[in-house]
């Protein structure tokens, strides 16, 4: 039997992905699926190169195609979803990544990333929060975790989580115009108005045209 990996048509497919060069990529892995149609191998690959030149329907076609070969694809699964995702269909991006997450051996961080969005998004906040917790711990060096999660924190005034978080977030990006903003809408719920009155000042030094933290700048030196 003759194996795909064998071939040096699929060596020279592979050396033409690897260089970027998606368009003759295609071409050698579609040539490919006719000599080996049930190789999930080709199949695979096939969505990874529709899904970077944006063909995203055909980049699913390819993922099905690759789990009716080989059910626990995790990688099949999450690229699917991630392909839903783009497409703002979102329960089935959702579903297709929650089952990704449940085969051994294939998790990638990244899906919690989406898992929390697509939450954030539909209004589960809590299982945001905790989809953005279990990217954390997944990948520490994910840092747009803690600023996701602590808009998260803030809509729930939990304030004290939101502070730590957006403290830690800041120390990677200082000029986040945004986070400064948020950072003093967390300490004027803790009525740290000194604190708040530095952060508002630090988003408005860096986005000068921030109108809100102009207001709380303002109200927070009224002497009335």
């Amino acid at each position: 039997m003759k194996y795909v990996k064998d071939d040096p048509a699929f060596t020279e497919a592979m050396e033409e992905l690897l260089m970027g060069d998606q368009a003759v990529a295609k071409d050698c892995f579609l040539r490919l699926e006719e000599r080996y149609p049930d190789d999930e191998h080709i199949t695979y690959h096939l969505a990874i190169i529709f899904y970077g030149i944006g063909d995203l329907e055909k980049s699913i076609e390819y993922c099905k195609k690759t789990i009716a070969l080989r059910e626990d694809s995790g990688n099949a699964h999450y690229r699917m979803g991630v392909c839903y995702f783009r497409m703002g269909k979102f329960a089935d991006a959702l579903r297709e990544f929650k089952v990704s997450t449940q085969i051994e051996g294939s998790l990638q961080a990244m899906v919690y990333y989406y898992m929390g969005l697509i939450s954030m998004y539909v209004g589960d906040d809590d299982d945001a929060i905790d989809y953005f917790g279990q990217l954390r711990q997944a990948s520490p060096q994910t840092k747009m975790a803690l600023f996701l999660e602590a808009q998260l924190r803030i809509k729930k005034r939990a304030f004290d989580p939101a502070v730590e978080l957006l403290l830690e977030f800041l120390e990677g990006s200082p000029d986040f115009a945004e986070a400064h903003h948020m950072l003093g809408v967390a300490y004027m719920g803790l009525h740290e108005n000194m604190k708040a009155l530095c952060a508002f000042s630090k988003a408005l030094e860096l986005d000068p045209d921030d109108k809100r933290s102009a207001r709380a700048v303002d109200r927070l030196t009224d002497p009335y």
